[in-house]
């Protein structure tokens, strides 16, 4: 089980990450998409904000520990934060390559889960992926990109 909290561990990082990005997007998005954006935005980091609760509350079922600080998220994340604040298009952007990234890695954790045997983990991170697959998709089209959500 230690190589399922580890990777709980990758994603509780992402994740935090992922929120903090999205946090400053909500604050900073401006223009002609301002009100879709700006609710968007808000939306999608109220449902990180519980994924990252879910991953550490299930590390703590798992035996382990959540990541205590967020100078040890950044170490451990494989996202990265923000240098220079992207226009509006450019913020949906990287949220969408974001978000594709968090989606593979979340369906990597799910493989790895089910080798270990652990349902509950399997469970909890094919919703996520579900759910990721979903919003990808809107911001894909948002974008008017016709890729994969997948690729």
């Amino acid at each position: 089980m230690s190589a399922v909290i580890e990777t709980l561990h990758q994603l509780e990082a992402d994740h935090s990450v992922f929120y903090r990005k999205l946090r400053a997007f909500h604050w900073s998005v401006n223009g002609p998409a301002f009100f879709t954006l700006h609710q968007k935005f808000e939306e999608l980091y109220t449902d990180v904000a519980t994924k990252v609760d879910m991953l550490a509350e299930r590390v703590l079922t798992l035996g382990g520990r959540p990541i205590p600080t967020y100078a040890a998220v950044l170490e451990t994340a494989r996202l990265s934060e923000i240098s220079e604040m992207p226009d509006a298009i450019g913020m949906v952007e990287a949220l969408y390559t974001d978000l594709r990234r968090l989606n593979r890695w979340t369906r990597t954790a799910i493989e790895q889960a089910g080798e270990c045997g652990d349902i509950g983990t399997t469970s909890m991170l094919e919703n996520f992926v579900v759910e990721g697959e979903k919003e990808a998709w809107m911001l894909r089209s948002f974008l008017g990109k016709t890729e994969s959500v997948n690729a």
